[in-house]
């Protein structure tokens, strides 16, 4: 999964420690909730 720059593996990493993590969930879950809303906002127009 390594690339050249290799920043999916670091992406891939961060995630996986976010995962893992209980605050990290609650951010998480925050975040994809925004941008769930941001979307239907975009649609509704």
């Amino acid at each position: 999964m390594r690339t050249i720059n290799g920043h999916p593996a670091d992406f891939l990493t961060v995630l996986t420690s976010l995962f893992q993590s209980k605050s990290g969930l609650f951010i998480l879950g925050i975040v994809v909730g925004t941008l769930i809303k941001f979307l239907e906002l975009v649609a509704y127009q």
